[in-house]
Order: C-alpha cells, then sequence, then structure tokens
C-alpha cells in the first residue's frame, strides 16, 4: 500500500494492489476511489446522492470515533469511500 499527496494541499491518493480473485470495478484493474468530504455531517446526504444516482451502499462505520466512512458502489461497479 502506498500513500501519496501533494505539498501544501489536503489530498490523498492510497494505491492498494488488490488481492487475488478480488472484486474490481469493470475496468478490472480499480479496487476503489477515496473522497474525503468537507464536512463529515454530510455523510448521510453524499450517500444518498449516490442512491439516488443509480449506486448503492454497500457498509459504512466509524474508523474512529470522530471519522465516519461509507463505502458506496456507483453504477458502473466502482466502489468509493467517503
Amino acid at each position: 500500500m502506498v500513500f501519496l499527496n501533494t505539498p501544501g494541499a489536503d489530498d490523498l491518493i492510497a494505491l492498494h494492489q488488490a488481492k487475488d480473485g478480488e472484486e474490481t470495478g469493470s475496468s478490472g484493474g480499480i479496487l476503489h476511489y477515496g473522497f474525503q468530504l468537507e464536512d463529515k455531517a454530510q455523510l448521510d446526504n453524499a450517500i444518498e446522492q449516490v442512491i439516488a444516482a443509480g449506486g448503492s451502499l454497500k457498509k459504512r462505520g466509524d474508523f474512529r470515533p470522530d471519522l465516519p466512512f461509507a463505502y458506496v458502489r456507483d453504477p458502473g461497479g466502482y466502489e468509493i469511500e467517503l
């Protein structure tokens, strides 16, 4: 696993190698994308928008008490971490 970020920005790219047999998006090579919301309180709204656009909620929880997360699938089958 590799994390990349740019100087002076809060952008973060995480690269993970998929395990054999692990499901990926329709391209066959991307496991998931991740986006950090500026306002964690908007997580429910973001999930609703994904579902309204034809996607689905895969799972949600908390990495720690102040860091909620959700994994959703877009209509193309890609997993997105919020």
